[in-house]
């Protein structure tokens, strides 16, 4: 296995400025772990990541870095997107909406963040329809669904909203995984074995609906 400075390096290169993609240092945590087949945590990845891209990218010119503003579980959030000199970054789009310093939204593949857990959470317009449950009623959810929102190889929480679910980063439960929620958790929130349920998959965390 190669060591992960090297995995990084590839990744950039292949992934991202080969083609002169924009990305975040979470684009690249993620990246590495779909591609590669490991398991590293974000906090693994990211002074790495940040220290390769800005010495062989940002100092040279090649590279140009802009702060945006993404919608986490926690609210809104300020990161760092890495993008070709002269490009707009108003064209990157990643799985949920981004907001850039100019307040300009950028056309996104799912609606806002959920909003609190007190509150019932409404099924977006992208939402997955999931119609099979395992033989005890939970449900599992594939890890290609849980790698697009970023939870892989992290701890999440899951909570309980009316008639939703929210599975989103934490410290209960470790993801490396598929991963089940019990059918008890579901019929919690009104999700049992009577419904379709549906999953949007936002940055940083999966929502449950029906």
């Amino acid at each position: 296995m190669r060591n992960l400075e090297t995995i990084i390096a590839f990744t950039v290169y292949r992934e991202y400025f080969k083609n002169r993609g924009m990305f975040t240092l979470l684009d690249i945590t993620n990246k590495v772990n779909s591609e590669f087949g490991v398991c590293y945590r974000h906090s693994q990845v990211r002074e790495i990541a940040r220290e390769y891209v800005e010495e062989s990218f940002v100092k040279n010119g090649v590279y140009v870095v802009t702060s945006i503003i993404v919608n986490t579980p926690k609210g809104k959030a300020a990161a760092n997107l890495y993008h070709p000199l002269g490009t707009n970054p108003n064209d990157y789009v990643n799985v949920s909406q981004v907001v850039v310093d100019q307040g300009t939204s950028v056309p996104a593949t799912q609606a806002a963040p959920a909003p609190p857990a007190a509150v019932s959470v409404a099924r977006d317009s992208n939402a997955i329809p999931v119609n099979t449950r395992d033989s005890d009623g939970a449900l599992t959810i594939p890890k290609a669904v849980l790698v697009k929102a970023g939870l892989v190889c992290d701890t999440v929480d899951v909570i309980n909203h009316p008639n939703s679910i929210t599975i989103q980063l934490g410290t209960l439960r470790e993801v490396n995984d598929d991963f089940r929620v019990s059918y008890t958790t579901l019929a919690a929130s009104n999700l049992d074995d009577k419904f379709t349920l549906y999953l949007s998959v936002y940055t940083d965390k999966i929502v449950i609906t029906r």
